[in-house]
């Protein structure tokens, strides 16, 4: 899907460049579906590659530790 970043088609390039998903650029015909889910159906499960599968764990640490430190006040402008 085009969005505005690109983010999604960088997204698809990653993930087919790693190996780690059958990717196309556009979609697919009716006729082409059988072999697509083959060669997904076939591709060696390395998705830990790309997740680890404790992201929101992570993030969570993350804000927590984030969350748990001191803050200074600065300011835009001098007074």
């Amino acid at each position: 899907e085009d969005r505005p970043h690109g983010e999604q088609h960088a997204t698809a390039r990653a993930l087919r460049t790693a190996g780690l998903a059958t990717v196309r650029d556009s979609w697919p015909d009716a006729g082409e579906w059988p072999a697509l889910l083959t060669e997904a159906a076939a591709r060696p499960d390395r998705w830990d590659q790309w997740s680890h599968g404790d992201g929101a764990d992570r993030a969570a640490r993350l804000l927590t530790d984030l969350a748990a430190r001191p803050t200074r006040r600065t300011a835009c402008v001098p007074r």
